[in-house]
């Protein structure tokens, strides 16, 4: 069996500990997986493994066919160090509806024309308006595909990775909802949340949180128009720089 790939050789004592970002820990996991091609990534921090899943396939066949191997719960050192300590398994500084209602009025505000597109598809049905992945430890040594998963490795599916795979969706930093539409205008067959996780420890809310969401964006479109503020001349201020999300995990 071999290691999986790392991201380059490991540093005496600190190892790979200085090439982790807690803030942008999924976009380094990302760039890991497309310099190595690789779908599964791996990294060594203070003497203990982290493996990183950035493909949909490995992911499912991980977490969900592997349950009982990849589905323990890591120490709260390493939580600690990857930034993720004090936080409960399923209430985080603020939860998964905040956080997607935050990214919510931030696309729309940048993308008018998404929001009017669907703002006259929901004029139609209610006419207009009167004046919204927790890190898993291997509990056993595994071979994946000739990849030696050592036990007690931190494996994490890193959905952002998974929701901006170009080899599944054209174009996948740009905000475009229709790409989850059919050649009819209905949601097609790609309607996993996968924020919601894998496997044992998938997020236990997960109905509860799709309506919620589906009803609060609803709510949004047909009461406000959401758009940039303007300074003193009426002129539309941009947004500078991307959104920076701090939290939401579940």
């Amino acid at each position: 069996m071999r290691s999986v790939p790392a991201r380059r050789d490991p540093k005496f004592i600190l190892q790979n500990a200085l090439d982790f970002s807690q803030r942008d820990l999924h976009k380094t996991f990302q760039e890991w997986g497309k310099k190595y091609n690789s779908g599964i990534v791996h990294a060594t921090a203070i003497c203990k493994h982290f493996v990183a899943v950035n493909d949909l396939d490995i992911a499912e066949e991980l977490f969900e066919h592997g349950a009982t191997v990849y589905n323990d719960r890591p120490d709260s050192a390493v939580a600690k160090m990857i930034g993720w300590a004090g936080y409960n398994i399923a209430l985080f500084p603020y939860g998964e509806t905040t956080a997607v209602i935050g990214h919510l009025l931030y696309l729309l505000a940048e993308h008018p024309e998404v929001q009017k597109k669907a703002q006259e598809e929901l004029d139609q049905y209610i006419g207009p308006p009167a004046p919204g992945s927790v890190p898993d430890a291997i509990s056993e040594d595994d071979d994946y595909k000739g990849y030696l998963l050592p036990k007690g490795a931190v494996i994490w599916g890193n959905i952002w990775a998974l929701t901006h795979d170009e080899s599944k969706y054209s174009d996948p930093y740009t905000f475009k909802p229709e790409r989850f539409l059919d050649e009819d205008g209905k949601l097609n067959e790609d309607s996993r949340v996968l924020a919601y996780g894998f496997g044992r420890r998938i997020c236990v809310g997960k109905a509860v949180g799709s309506s919620t969401m589906w009803l609060v964006i609803a709510c949004f479109l047909a009461c406000f128009n959401i758009g940039l503020s303007k300074d003193e001349k009426g002129r539309p201020i941009p947004i500078k720089g991307d959104l920076i999300d701090k939290g939401g995990i579940t």
